[in-house]
């Protein structure tokens, strides 16, 4: 059965969320089942080892080792729903930001809007554009967290691999998330000289240098890598009223690392890192008015005969250019050090900022109005993670503190022209975040096949909105607001792995997670509850067939608990407020398969597929889309039953490779994928105009590798059929307008290679 027929099989809409539950239970048994039966048979054919000596038709396939439980493993041996993509697939695939993951992991979807990447796992994420919220799902860089989600737009470059953990994550970090994390993972110093440099150039004038060097300064005592990323692109849409480019692209990026070993037992290693946007790109297009049937003049879009009459949706018609203005730096020292055999102590102490602008049109139409925006976020955090771990023959796990401090400031101005101070309305605020926790996991291995896990976690986190509130400086009048709250939280984990064949691994987890409270800066809006999950997954990792056949199965109900969401609401003459609350109770359940298949050793196939039923079980609200006579007053409506925001109900991905030898000794690559997912509500009141149709577009490359390995070049097209496609839709009560960002029209380029 397809993914797409499993929840008409189960009864469409009319099923119980109990026989739900049930019938999916049924479906993952069946599978692991099948799986263990196909590994079975390809263990009798052929009981060949594979490794140095394997014999000439084995295929050896690469292992795939990450961090994510903290220790080096093979990705096969560990039990939960991870997806690990190498620096290598990254760059060949055109990888640039976290944007562009959302097509290569299973139930993941990635947005932006107001300069901010909102990540989704499973139907968890951040589901508001303004300052004050924590994203649900973590995005570490080298086991740092990047708390602010206005800053995780960046970091794409000079990467290791990239590690997706879907579900709740806690006792093995130090920043908590109800979601998951995306862990980044950078090239670190080597003990031999070595480095890259890539250059390339593509259509609408798009130009990207990226080039690393690393080796020793002092052999085997301290080592260096230094990797710097420049991209320039012209827009992909146009201000007709100005004549420039928007939607470009101008951003630079550095990392380095100094690594000093303490011989034999340790090794210290600081971390810099800084990138920068300076161009017209991430602002809101134009798509329609909000209220299409009003007479009411209050609620009329704003901006009516001034909008954007192109072919093309990307194009404006605006007095106002975008202006995109980003700048983050990061500080961090990791310690390693082996105080025995068994026993290791890590130190994690990082310290970021960042100072972002975003200007834009609320109207995004020609007529000059009081609705330009001038949105100022500032971060400062500071995080210290120490981790003592302990690996033997049977147990394995770790115990850890963590300690956060975040100081947010947000200056949200609306106005004829910001720029010099003619400024209708602004929100302002400060936040303060402070919080600690304790944290520990660990894996037994009770015989040879089975092992348990154990996890726990407590977590304090202090919030205090303070300087707060929305300023008229017209009337002139300041309405202040103040809150503070004080959460803390007790979770755990427990699950166990069983090797049921060779290269067949079982398990099944339950998890918990949790996100503190959270508040918009410049509103007057309390701080919400806390929000939390209980999340059950199961599931199965096998290879078989000599290695040819991997089939990764995961299958997961979660129980959402105040899920914090936010909308935004029409106010009087060009008024609006934004609302953060908690949706009291959720659920997401779902099935994912990640699969591989080496048709023969120079020919791959990957097949990634998710159902996930992500929706509302308890909600009444506001709708802002239902005003009545009165502005401000909206209809109440329960939302019990709608999808959660970003959670297509399918997602489907192939990928093709083919290698092909030369007779000198090169190699030409040709590989390709097509992806498609199911309609995206981006808001929970799943309403078709703030919505994506189901859409489906593909990639392809050709690669050329000289005998030498060194040199490459590869030609490239992303978006072939070029679709037109929504990457986020949102209601804009200000402009009375709906209006979105897009995701990128077709792209290609020739990419030109060289390592050393």
């Amino acid at each position: 059965m397809s993914f797409q027929g499993i929840h008409s099989f189960l009864g469409g809409e009319n099923v119980s969320p109990k026989r739900e539950r049930g019938v999916l239970k049924t479906l993952l048994l069946a599978s692991l089942s099948s799986i263990a039966l196909g590994a079975g048979v390809a263990t009798a054919q052929d009981s060949g080892e594979v490794g140095d000596e394997a014999e000439d038709d084995v295929l050896v396939r690469e292992t795939i080792v990450v961090t994510a439980q903290k220790r080096e493993q093979s990705l096969q041996d560990v039990g939960a729903a991870i997806t690990a993509i190498g620096g290598d697939d990254l760059a060949d695939q055109q990888i640039k930001s976290v944007l562009d993951i959302e097509a290569l992991v299973p139930s993941v979807s990635v947005g932006n809007d107001f300069s901010q990447a909102k990540i989704f796992v499973r139907g968890v994420g951040l589901d508001n554009s303004f300052t004050g919220v924590d994203p649900s799902v973590a995005l570490h860089v080298d086991g740092a967290i990047v708390s602010q989600s206005f800053a995780q737009l960046g970091s794409f470059f000079d990467l290791e691999r990239v590690e997706v953990v879907r579900g709740p994550q806690g006792t093995l970090y130090g920043r908590n998330a109800t979601g998951g994390s995306f862990n980044l993972i950078s090239k670190k110093p080597t003990e031999e000289f070595e480095g890259y440099a890539r250059f390339t150039g593509g259509n609408f004038a798009n130009i990207i240098g990226e080039a690393a060097v690393g080796g020793p300064i002092i052999d085997g005592v301290l080592l260096a890598r230094g990797a710097f990323r420049i991209e320039n692109r012209g827009g992909f849409g146009e201000n007709l009223v100005t004549g420039e480019d928007i939607n470009d692209a101008s951003k630079q990026s550095f990392r380095g690392h100094l690594q000093y070993n303490f011989a034999p037992r340790g090794t210290f290693l600081f971390s810099a890192e800084w990138h920068n946007e300076d161009d017209a790109g991430l602002g809101l297009t134009f798509i329609e008015p909000l209220f299409p049937d009003t007479t009411d003049p209050n609620l009329e879009v704003v901006g009516i005969g001034g909008f954007s009459d192109s072919d093309d949706p990307r194009d404006i018609a605006s007095d106002v250019d975008f202006q995109n203005d980003s700048d983050t730096w990061s500080l961090t020292g990791t310690l390693d050090y082996d105080l025995t055999d068994n026993i290791s102590f890590k130190s994690i102490t990082n310290y970021r900022e960042l100072d972002s602008r975003l200007v834009q049109d609320l109207e995004v139409s020609s007529v000059v109005t009081p609705n330009v925006q001038d949105l100022n976020t500032r971060s400062q955090h500071f995080s210290q993670e120490l981790q003592l771990t302990y690996d033997s023959d049977r147990l394995h796990g770790l115990v850890g503190f963590y300690y956060f401090q975040e100081d947010v400031q947000s200056n949200n101005e609306i106005g004829l022209n910001p720029n010099v101070g003619d400024i209708r309305v602004s929100f302002d605020g400060e936040l303060d975040i402070e919080s600690f926790a304790f944290f520990g996991n660990f894996t037994y291995d009770l015989t040879d096949r089975l092992a348990l896990n154990f996890g726990a976690r407590y977590s304090n986190e202090d919030r205090r909105l303070f300087n707060n509130g929305t300023n008229l400086p017209l009337i002139p009048l300041f309405l202040g607001f103040e809150d503070e709250r004080s959460d803390d939280d007790f979770s755990f984990k427990a699950g166990a792995e069983y090797e049921l064949l060779d290269n067949v691994l079982i398990y099944g987890n339950y998890s918990e997670g949790f996100k503190a409270g959270a508040a918009f800066t410049g509103f007057t809006n309390p701080i919400t509850a806390p929000e939390r999950i209980e999340a059950f997954e199961g599931g199965i990792k096998s290879q078989f067939f000599d290695g040819r056949v991997q089939v990764n199965l995961a299958a997961f109900t979660y129980d959402i608990i105040d899920l914090q969401v936010s909308r935004t609401v029409a106010l009087g003459p060009g008024g609006f407020t934004a609302i953060l609350e908690n949706v009291p109770e959720a659920d997401s359940k779902g099935v994912e398969l990640e699969s591989s298949f080496y048709i023969t050793d120079n020919f791959r196939v990957d097949v990634s597929a998710s159902y996930l039923d992500a929706t509302i079980s308890t909600f009444e609200t506001g709708d802002p889309f239902s005003l009545d006579v009165n502005p401000g007053l909206v209809e109440q409506v329960d939302l019990a039953g709608n999808r959660l925001s970003q959670s297509p109900e399918t997602t489907f991905r192939v990928y093709a490779e083919y290698n092909l030898p030369l007779s000198n000794g090169g190699e030409l690559q040709f590989s390709g994928d097509v992806n498609r997912k199911s309609r995206v509500f981006f808001t929970p009141f799943e309403n078709e105009r703030v919505s994506q149709e189901g859409q489906a577009f593909g990639n392809a490359s050709v690669k050329y590798t000289t005998p030498s390995s060194q040199l490459s070049i590869q030609a490239w097209v992303r978006n072939i059929s070029d679709e037109t496609t929504f990457n986020s839709l949102f209601p804009v009560s200000t402009g009375r307008s709906i209006q979105a960002t897009f995701n990128p029209p077709r792209t290609y380029g020739v990419t030109v290679g060289y390592n050393f």
